[in-house]
Order: C-alpha cells, then structure tokens, then sequence
C-alpha cells in the first residue's frame, strides 16, 4: 500500500481509534467497578461474573472475548448512529476458502502435496467468519468494506493465532474493484500479555511470513491488544511490518493513548 493510499483511509482510521478508545475505556471502568465499589456508585452497568477453578475455593472474575464483543459493538453502534456513513456485520463470511482440520479434503490434499500445512488457503477449502465488519458509505449509496476484524481475549493458542492472522492478512478479502479493507486483531488481556501468549503470537506470526500459503503479498494486520488492569498501557500497537506501522501509529496516536 502507498503513503497515498493508506492517508486515503485516514477517515476510516480515526473512527476506529474512536471506537477502541471508548471500548477500552469502558472495559476498564468495568473492570475497576468490580473492585468492591457499591452498586448506587457504578459507572457502568457491565459486571465481570465470577467462578471458581477446579479444587480452588477462591473466586475469580471471567474476563472473556464476550465482555470486549458486545463493548465494542455497542460503542460503534453509537459512533454509527452519529456518523450515518458507517454501518457494519457481524459473524461475516469470509470471501476466501480454509482448511483448518484434518477432514477428509484435506487428507486427500495431504496425499499428492505432503508439504500442505494447516492452517491454509485453499480453494477446496471452506468459507469462514470474520467476527465483524465495517463498512463506508460509498459512491452510488453502495457499501463499501472499510474494516475487517478478529477478537481475542485471555491466552490465545499459536494455532489460534495462526488461523486468525490468515484469515486476516488475506488478501482475497476485499470486494471486487474494492480497495483492500483495514485489517484488526483486538486482544484483551487483564494483566498483560503473558510470556507465553506472546510467543504464540510471534510463533504465528513468523510461521504466517515464511510458510503462509498465499499466492500473492499478505496484507498488514494491526494487532491492538489493551490491559485491564490499572497502570498498564490501555493500548498497544504492533503490524506485519515495520515500515507500515510507523503510519499506523501517526494516524492513531492524536486520538488514543498509546
């Protein structure tokens, strides 16, 4: 993508910047509001439930991908409603095909191509889902595809990491004649990223570089994940390459905390 193309997006940017920052903001609150704070004295109506492990009498509150889901729909629903422009979609077909288990296809596939590794792009593949998408009004009052995104929360596995980087560094993932979209994956963590996680992440992502199946370029994927807890970063940024996220962060950094 050229410095000219990617300022063409700098709109489509900005929005989100704006939805990340209030979603983030939000969970936080939340989070904080769990912390023994009277109900009359809340922030926000959101609540983190409670459960116990196994074999351990202590509570501990449920921090999931649910919690940062309905969040963020609800913060963009609101952005949406006071820029008529945008509109989007949930658990969006993907345009390409994937396999992503060891069915049947891809036993028969394995036969005459032993160096077929999942996950991967295949046109014997299936179609699978984006958790949302964003979409521009364009020309003519048509739709067009502004944003693609993925959600994480917790530990995330490497082939969990691998699967939702493909599917979103694809760039078989745009309308016909359409520009490619923005590409997120929104993590939420309450502490941090673990050691662990993060190394499943750079696994993926290296793994994505050197063995992706793709026919042509992947695309950057920004991947933003925030921390609940108090005196951590509310969000981090990192991209495919270093030389588009320099871009990323220049567009980003007026509206969010970084």
């Amino acid at each position: 993508m050229s410095f000219e193309e990617y300022i063409d997006k700098a709109e489509a940017n900005v929005f989100m910047a704006k939805v990340l920052k209030a979603t983030f903001d939000s969970l936080r609150t939340a989070y904080a509001d769990n912390d023994g704070v009277k109900i009359g004295k809340r922030k926000t109506r959101l609540l983190f439930p409670k459960y116990r492990r196994k074999n351990n009498k202590n509570e501990e509150l449920r921090v999931s991908e649910q919690e940062l889901r309905f969040v963020f729909v609800e913060k963009l629903a609101k952005l949406c409603d006071e820029n008529s422009d945008y509109f989007f979609s949930v658990e969006t077909p993907t345009i390409g095909s994937y396999l992503f288990s060891e069915s049947e296809t891809y036993k028969e596939l394995k036969k005459t191509n032993e160096n077929l590794e999942l996950p991967c792009i295949h046109q014997r593949g299936v179609s699978g889902n984006f958790d949302m998408t964003i979409y521009k009004r364009g020309a003519e009052n048509k739709y067009e595809l502004v944003c693609l995104i993925e959600f994480k929360a917790g530990s995330v596995s490497e082939k969990s990491f691998k699967e939702v980087l493909l599917k979103l560094s694809n760039p078989q993932e745009k309308e016909d004649k359409g520009d490619s979209p923005l590409r997120f994956l929104i993590h939420l963590v309450e502490r941090g990223l673990s050691k662990q996680t993060k190394q499943n992440y750079d696994n993926a992502l290296c793994w994505l570089k050197t063995k992706g199946n793709s026919p042509v370029p992947l695309q950057d994927v920004t991947y933003i994940y925030g921390s609940l807890k108090k005196g951590k970063k509310t969000l981090r940024w990192q991209a495919n390459k270093g030389s588009r996220i320099l871009l990323q962060l220049q567009t980003f950094s007026p509206k969010v905390h970084i």
